[in-house]
């Protein structure tokens, strides 16, 4: 597997999560998300979720409320910061920081941005996805592979358009 950037995020939040990759392959970064990437019918989906964690270089981990509550991506994220891989934490929504875990104190002082207000103020998005991908750089020039071709980030466009409907990913 290439080095690649995984993004950790709760089930709630994927279809920001699918517009965030999307957005960063269609730029030429290589990034990994279970809804995209992830296992094919049949498949263990922990043990590829597992493979894409220990393959990665980075981690983008999108911050809610609830994210906290999910073991996954508490693991995700234990496993990234016990295994020296970059954690890149992005507020979706704060949560109560007073009410998480006390070993997730240093997010909120990492956090790359906040984008509470995203879908109102696009410039923030944009802003956000240029610090993104010039931290990827910083971390590893490896991350960014050549620029997709316009059939291939329409491709990867409409295919995350899709992932974002409920009930799709079989017929991808």
């Amino acid at each position: 597997m290439e080095k690649h950037t995984f993004i950790s995020y709760k089930r709630e939040d994927a279809n920001f999560t699918i517009q965030l990759a999307t957005d960063l392959k269609n730029t030429g970064f290589r990034v990994w998300v279970d809804k995209l990437d992830g296992a094919e019918i049949g498949e263990n989906w922990e043990k590829v979720i597992g493979k894409a964690l220990k393959s990665a270089s980075a981690l983008i981990a999108i911050i809610t409320p609830e994210y906290f509550n999910s073991q996954y991506c508490i693991d995700e994220i234990l496993y990234a910061r016990r295994e020296k891989i970059e954690i890149l934490p992005i507020i979706l929504r704060s949560p109560d920081w007073e009410n998480i875990p006390e070993e997730f104190y240093w997010l909120k002082a990492r956090q790359l941005g906040n984008l509470e207000d995203y879908e109102q103020n696009p410039q923030r998005y944009s802003k956000l996805l240029e610090t993104i991908q010039d931290r990827l750089r910083k971390i590893d020039p490896a991350f960014e592979g050549p620029m997709p071709e316009a059939e291939a980030q329409y491709l990867n466009t409409l295919i995350g358009e899709l992932s974002k409907r409920q009930g799709v990913e079989e017929y991808i």
